[in-house]
């Protein structure tokens, strides 16, 4: 498994129809992770902000996405770069799309975010979902570090 990042609109753009194809095999039952959603959020609140949409490969095959972004945010009158999904406080629900072997998947994605530590101050991924599957990956990932 390797990992793909896209970090601009154009890129992500050129992702509709895996992005659609990965959505109908992830079991995912959410209008927040569909494509359009994720559009519509980068084009009308996150154009400035920096995208960090990570793509999993199993050779050719996409079986998962990270919709994630850096957004400068304030906290306590102090200024902090937010590692969030895109879509984070204006959608109800919030994941990464995945089909394979999550742990695998949520291990290589997060292993990937702790490499960049540097360009984020904090992670906010409150709004994933307690029902979903990926909750139980990413806290297995999260109290092994």
């Amino acid at each position: 498994m390797n990992i793909a990042v896209i970090s601009d609109y154009k890129g992500f753009n050129g992702l509709k129809a895996e992005w659609q194809d990965l959505l109908s095999r992830s079991g995912a039952d959410n209008i927040f992770l569909t494509y359009e959603w994720t559009d519509s959020c980068i084009r009308h609140f996150y154009s400035g902000e920096k995208l960090l949409i990570l793509t999993v490969f199993d050779g050719q095959k996409l079986i998962g996405i990270a919709p994630l972004a850096i957004k400068k945010d304030r906290y306590l009158g102090m200024a902090l770069r937010k590692l969030c999904f895109i879509g984070t406080s204006i959608s109800d629900r919030m994941d990464f799309l995945l089909d394979g072997d999550r742990d695998r998947i949520i291990t290589l994605i997060f292993d990937y975010l702790m490499s960049m530590d540097k360009e984020w101050d904090v992670i906010d991924l409150e709004e994933i979902s307690e029902a979903a599957g990926n909750i139980s990956a990413t806290k297995g990932y999260l109290s092994k570090r």
